[in-house]
């Protein structure tokens, strides 16, 4: 699993790499727009992970997550929206994708 802390190494919204010998390799390309230009408070990311399992390639798993976020304290202080998307390809079995959108607030109490 993982020699150093916990055993989520690449945390992805489907997929964890937990299974006994497995190899997982993920890439993540992210991109905060500049507080001048049109979209301003916005940032994103594309995560994609490849999860192998030695010898048995009927078990491999892809992941592609995609993550845009909006930070709202222009408007709104402590409001952010999000909204996610996943693309799960399994090499047998049913593939799947998941999207989710939140609505996150900060406030003092």
């Amino acid at each position: 699993m993982a020699p150093f802390g916990d055993e989520k190494v690449i945390i992805q919204q489907v997929v964890q790499s937990a299974r006994a010998n497995e190899d997982a390799y993920a890439a993540q390309l992210a991109y905060r727009f500049a507080p001048s230009s049109a979209l301003k408070g916005v940032s994103a990311y594309l995560n994609y992970a490849s999860y192998e399992v030695d010898g048995d390639a009927s078990k491999d798993i892809d992941e592609t997550d995609i993550s845009v976020r909006y930070d709202m304290n222009e408007y709104v202080e402590g409001l952010s929206l999000r909204a996610r998307h996943a693309i799960v390809n399994y090499a047998t079995g049913d593939d799947l994708t998941d999207t989710r959108f939140y609505v996150y607030y900060k406030f003092e109490i």
